[in-house]
């Protein structure tokens, strides 16, 4: 058992304790002599400047403003109160395996990694504006937190990655709000159980490279607008149900690639309002109920290809595999996913999907979009547009069918041609007129040109 006290002023002297478990402590010159010189020494690791190993720290571990310039770790560790580290510049950062009521690290900078793989933290991790040169690694951690935040960390910045993986849980949401993430952010296999409608708020989030959700499981609303992702941002074979309204919000997202090929459909509302990705790659089984697609923009869409479904393996990165394959949805298929949107009519997702086709050269599945957006619109207008839009889509088909103009023209030439054989016109002079020909003169009539076929020498006078 170690007094956080003692502990304090052990590392605030900048001597060494280095303490394994059965109370054996050995300075770390002579942890290191027992190896002999060899040639071509390894390099050796860096030697900290406080190691516990299955010790109950028992008052407070303050180390606030103060300044190391060695590692500190603890193993198989037991924490009365939390670690106080605010302000404080300090090398690597190691508590595994261990017992925390909570860590306060606000505006801390962290000359390495800090590293809480496999940890319980019963309170609040407080990494608010914090700056962690190298990787912030959760794996195997769980994070207990239900009436607070189990992770609060506006504002922080990590130059490597974050990993929330190997079975990471949070019983309690996280905040990540403004958090700059140069190495990319790992939830693959987690699980997020929030509180109040959320398990993730990540508003303005920044990632350079890859923001991994693979087979992520969250009870609770993941927020991620206005977020920038500088890479891949994937959700395959994840599991989303929101116990409020909003179940996953895209609003504003900027990112490369999107992947929504989720385990089953989100339970609430996908918002991608005003998002902008190059590639979105979904799967029509998994399309959530709600999906609000205004302002959304993108310039390629991507389902699994039938290949893909029949083979059913799933490649961790889609997008890294050079034999993966995808199809081009009809727009057929992608207008239903349109109508998915329970806010009702909106012009543009209609007129960015009607671009995509005709972008990739499908100039006919553009036009099929364009009329339901025109049939879509006149659910919109007063009783005199209505009536003026059953007009022109019965007739022409607001332009988008200009078939259904030469439909009209043969059958009216038709019956006029039948018309006309029944009960021919009277010639305007018997002597000079020629024969009457009844085809000739219902085109003669329809058609300005009818007039270079037979001249008009019969009159309609009996009609």
């Amino acid at each position: 058992m170690r007094s956080g006290r003692q502990i304090t002023r052990t590392v605030t002297r900048r001597s060494p304790l280095n303490t394994h478990r059965h109370g054996r402590t050995r300075h770390p010159d002579t942890h290191h002599s027992k190896f002999p010189a060899q040639r071509h020494p390894r390099r050796a690791a860096p030697i900290p400047i406080l190691r516990l190993a299955g010790a109950r720290i028992t008052g407070r571990l303050d180390l606030s403003g103060a300044d190391l310039v060695k590692a500190i770790w603890f193993e198989q560790c037991y924490f009365d109160e939390p670690p106080n580290l605010a302000d404080a510049r300090t090398r690597t950062v190691r508590i595994v395996q261990s017992y925390l009521p909570g860590l306060n690290a606000l505006s801390a900078k962290i000359d390495g990694q800090l590293d809480l793989t496999k940890t319980m933290v019963k309170g609040r991790l407080r990494l608010v504006m914090a700056h962690v040169t190298g990787e912030l690694t959760l794996n195997g951690s769980t994070l207990i937190n239900s009436d607070d935040w189990t992770l609060f960390a506006g504002g922080l910045t990590v130059d490597g990655g974050v990993f929330c993986r190997r079975g990471f849980e949070s019983q309690g949401p996280i905040r990540l709000v403004g958090a700059h993430l140069n190495g990319g952010l790992f939830l693959d296999d987690a699980r997020l159980n929030g509180v109040r409608g959320n398990a993730l708020i990540a508003d303005n989030l920044r990632v350079e490279g890859r923001m991994v959700c693979d087979d992520l499981v969250a009870d609770g609303a993941l927020r991620l607008p206005g977020a920038r992702i500088n890479g891949q941002l994937s959700w395959d074979g994840a599991t989303i149900q929101a116990t409020e309204e909003m179940g996953l919000d895209l609003r504003r997202l900027i990112a490369e690639e999107l992947i929504l090929t989720t385990a089953k459909p989100v339970l609430g509302i996908v918002d991608l309002g005003s998002a902008r990705v190059s590639v979105l790659r979904d799967d029509p089984m998994t399309w959530p109920a709600d999906i609000r697609l205004d302002g959304f923009c993108y310039d390629s869409l991507a389902a699994p290809s039938g290949h893909d479904k029949r083979d059913g393996r799933r490649q961790r990165y889609p997008s890294d595999s050079a034999s993966t394959s995808a199809d081009t949805l009809p727009a057929s298929s992608r207008l239903a996913w349109l109508s998915l949107n329970r806010v009702g009519y909106r012009p543009q997702p209609f007129e960015q999907l009607a671009a995509f086709y005709r972008r990739i050269g499908h100039d006919d599945q553009a036009r099929k979009v364009l009329l339901v957006k025109q049939c879509r619109r006149r659910s919109t207008q007063n009783v005199g547009g209505k009536l003026w839009g059953y007009l022109l889509d019965w007739s022409v088909g607001y332009g988008y069918r200009p078939w259904l103009a030469a439909i009209w023209l043969i059958s009216l030439i038709a019956i006029g041609s039948i018309t006309f054989a029944w009960r021919p016109p009277p010639p305007v002079d018997q002597a000079t007129s020629p024969p009457f020909n009844s085809l000739v003169y219902t085109i003669n009539l329809l058609l300005p040109a009818g007039q270079f076929v037979q001249p008009d020498q019969s009159r309609l006078s009996h009609f």
